[in-house]
């Protein structure tokens, strides 16, 4: 699988500002650092190609798992762990000035939300996606 950014503009007509939306896959590994390295990397050039909305693969941090594969808890994370990858990603989209919604395995739920941090707060808002 090719990793890349595909970025897309459209106008909203409401404001007459133009949206910009970045869609980001890659090969991840099982190594969750080495996939938050090539995240930010394909953000930061997103970024830079003018995308104000990024969006990444679900669970982009560590292979993606089945949900009765019970292996998957140590892959489980907190919004408030300040050593998990989300303040990461939070820090990285206020540097930023862009939204980019974050997808991972909740440890308090066991379930997956979509975490919104945003250029103007670190918490727009979450859903939990439930399979």
């Amino acid at each position: 699988m090719a990793s890349g950014v595909n970025v897309s503009a459209a106008v909203a007509t409401a404001a007459h500002r133009v949206v910009t939306v970045a869609a980001i896959q890659f090969q991840c590994g099982a190594d969750v650092e080495s996939n938050c390295r090539k995240a930010e990397a394909l953000i930061r050039d997103a970024a830079r190609k003018g995308a104000n909305i990024i969006l990444l693969q679900e669970l982009f941090a560590s292979l993606y798992f089945p949900i009765d594969q019970m292996d998957c808890m140590r892959l489980a994370v907190s919004i408030e762990d300040d050593k998990s990858y989300i303040l990461r990603f939070q820090t990285l989209a206020r540097d930023l000035s862009v939204v980019l919604p974050i997808s991972f395995f909740e440890r308090s739920k066991y379930v997956c939300p979509l975490f919104f941090p945003s250029r103007f707060c670190f918490l727009s808002g979450v859903y939990d996606l439930c399979h």
